[in-house]
């Protein structure tokens, strides 16, 4: 009892006092907004320094030694890039007409307020939870509404660029004795690095591989970005990297014009695998073993123990009997946002997280969404991606024509479905590794953006 009015308290003196910052922020935002002289190119400063920041900040921290609350410098940029660049001026924002996918984000936030309903959760736990996978939203909206195509692309051919840096460090760290979840070249050398190394692979490999069938890229580009992945991948015992690369390049030549660029980017693929499969076959028999066999895989998958306390394909059904105890509202809306946080605050971590955290469920995003939020929340959590896949669909249909079109969205639609893969594979969803993801998925919105503004601007000329 003296525990429950202790929350009680906590509860209370949380929400008066999140109340006041929200004044605050409000009163102060705007005032800043004002006295501040801050324009679109700023925000595209802003933007991309804070890609550049992703990209090399677990470097710094785990393989230079710089302090760990360097990651939430992170924090410090994207609040403001919120506050000042999305609330106070939406409009480029609706010159996407992304309405579908914010309807989906809003759809997800009021299942997220039913589940709140259902469960009472200290709020500085719901606040750490919305920090941690709404961040990448905002970031999302910002990047629509302030970057432009040509900003896109630029992002996109740094990153394929620091492609041959990232291969030298790989080798370098390898050679060093780092391997497995250490090993992630410019993402640092701490466990669970090579969640974001995938992320980037994914992104690079991706791009580069629509790029080159529609003649924006030369073909030794693609061949070094699909070779140096896969050896990184094997070096790293990515596994799951080889399942994307098929990925990747079934789902570009399914979803564009089929040429014979598209048959000469399979032999290149297959040989690229191949190269993959004969590194890991050298260095990690026992890996490449495990590869060969379809039984060991789906044992893997579904393998209870050895830190997989919650199978990945089990999940659902395992959290129900442990956690929900097959109650109906429990699996519907789960045990309520914020409810299994933790953190490297004492404050910030929940009470079910002290009780349950041997069961790692923390590794896999599936998971802890469905504990948090039940089949609701993440089923919505999933349809805003297939918004994504849909608002594609729809503008590659609407702007057929148009070459840009056409590339990008493949590359966004194809990423898209990498991102639901990814949901049962880790966590990275939810780390600043998101800030990766929500670029890639807003650079087609953004080419919209200036379709449509383009179009406006010639119907006003013609008046």
């Amino acid at each position: 009892n003296s525990e429950y009015v202790r929350n009680q308290k906590v509860c209370l003196a949380s929400i008066l006092f999140m109340e006041g910052v929200s004044k605050n922020l409000t009163s102060t935002g705007w005032f800043l907004h004002q006295k501040m002289k801050i324009n679109r190119k700023s925000a595209k400063k802003i933007i991309e320094f804070q890609i550049i920041y992703v990209l090399f900040m677990n470097m710094f921290i785990s393989w230079l030694h710089f302090p760990q609350i360097l990651t939430y410098f992170t924090d410090l940029i994207n609040i403001p890039l919120f506050i000042f660049y999305v609330l106070f001026n939406p409009t480029p924002l609706k010159k996407s007409k992304a309405e579908v996918v914010i309807v989906s984000m809003l759809l997800l936030f009021v299942s997220i307020i039913g589940g709140l309903v259902f469960n009472m959760v200290n709020p500085l736990l719901v606040i750490w939870g919305a920090r941690n996978v709404f961040r990448g939203f905002f970031f999302f909206l910002a990047c629509i509404a302030y970057l432009e195509y040509d900003d896109i692309v630029k992002l996109l051919n740094l990153m394929v660029t620091l492609q041959i840096p990232n291969t030298v460090i790989v080798l370098i760290q390898f050679w060093q004795g780092y391997q497995g979840d250490y090993l992630g070249g410019i993402f640092g050398v701490a466990q669970g690095c090579n969640g974001y190394l995938n992320i980037y692979l994914s992104i690079i490999m991706t791009y580069m591989t629509v790029e080159y069938v529609y003649k924006k890229q030369p073909f030794y580009k693609l061949a070094f970005v699909a070779g140096s992945s896969m050896l990184i991948a094997a070096l790293t015992e990515l596994k799951i990297y080889y399942a994307e690369f098929i990925l990747i390049i079934i789902l570009a030549v399914l979803l564009g014009k089929v040429t014979y660029k598209h048959i000469f980017i399979i032999v290149v693929s297959i040989a690229s695998f191949v190269i993959g499969l004969n590194v890991m076959e050298k260095l990690f028999p026992l890996q490449f073993s495990f590869m060969m066999n379809f039984d060991k895989i789906m044992e893997y998958a579904t393998m209870q123990g050895g830190g997989y306390n919650i199978s990945r394909l089990g999940a659902f059904k395992q959290i129900s009997e442990l956690f929900f105890e097959n109650d109906l509202i429990k699996k519907l809306f789960g045990l309520g946002f914020g409810s299994c946080e933790m953190s490297s605050f004492d404050f910030l971590t929940s009470t079910f997280y002290k009780m349950n955290w041997r069961y790692n469920y923390r590794w896999f995003a599936h998971m802890m969404f469905f504990l948090e939020t039940g089949y609701v929340g993440f089923s919505l959590f999933v349809g805003f991606f297939l918004s994504v896949f849909l608002y594609v669909c729809i503008n590659r249909k609407k702007y057929k024509s148009n070459q840009d079109v056409l590339i990008l969205g493949i590359f966004t639609q194809v990423f898209t479905m990498l991102m639901i893969l990814n949901l049962w594979y880790n966590q990275a969803i939810r780390t600043e590794a998101q800030y990766l993801i929500y670029f890639s998925l807003a650079g087609f919105f953004v080419l919209i953006k200036g379709i449509n503004n383009n179009q406006k601007q010639d119907k006003m000329s013609e008046m």
